[in-house]
């Protein structure tokens, strides 16, 4: 289950990913920094830094090149990687679905054969710990494709497919950035 004190840290993650949200859904490198500075696009991942309350915040994100499912009114979707030095953490995976997840349900995650779960709450999807994060980072810069599965609260359950190209060196863009070694 999922460790007490991991929820708040998560939550304020998502809070502050959210405001700069508008980043993440720009179209342009213009309109991404009106709230945060783009760090570049490589592949289909772009990376971003901004200044927090509690320090820097650097972090990348992707949408699906695909999705399957059927949900009514689906906001965006999206993958991001977050450091966030100033509260000794790094490499958290979250997943906004682009609808309220059905209550307690998981999502499943497939990489390169191999499977992980997640926790969700609300829109966004987590790992139980953040030893997962770590690991299913490092699949992620070994990795061609993820694959994630989610069943909302009505609705048919979705496919989205994320290509990991250009994730590599958008990491490395994000954590020298953050200053991550």
């Amino acid at each position: 289950m999922l460790g007490t004190r991991r929820l708040p840290i998560l939550a304020a993650m998502a809070a502050s990913i959210l405001a700069a949200a508008p980043a993440l859904l720009a179209s342009s490198p213009a309109e991404a920094q009106a709230t945060a500075q783009s760090l570049g696009r490589n592949g289909a991942w772009e990376g971003y830094v901004f200044e927090a309350e509690d320090g820097k915040v650097c972090y990348m994100a992707s949408r699906p090149s695909k999705s399957q499912g059927s949900v009514s009114d689906r906001g965006p979707v999206y993958v991001a990687v977050t450091h966030r030095p100033g509260n000794d953490s790094r490499d958290v995976i979250s997943i906004n679905a682009g609808y309220p997840f059905a209550e307690g349900s998981e999502v499943l995650v497939k990489l390169d054969g191999k499977d992980y779960t997640l926790f969700t709450r609300d829109d966004t999807a987590w790992t139980y710990r953040s030893e997962d994060d770590a690991e299913l980072t490092k699949e992620m810069i070994r990795g061609r494709v993820m694959e994630v599965r989610g069943k909302p609260a009505n609705g048919e359950e979705t496919l989205d497919s994320f290509s990991l190209m250009g994730f590599t060196a958008t990491y490395r863009a994000i954590s020298q950035a953050c200053n991550i070694r």
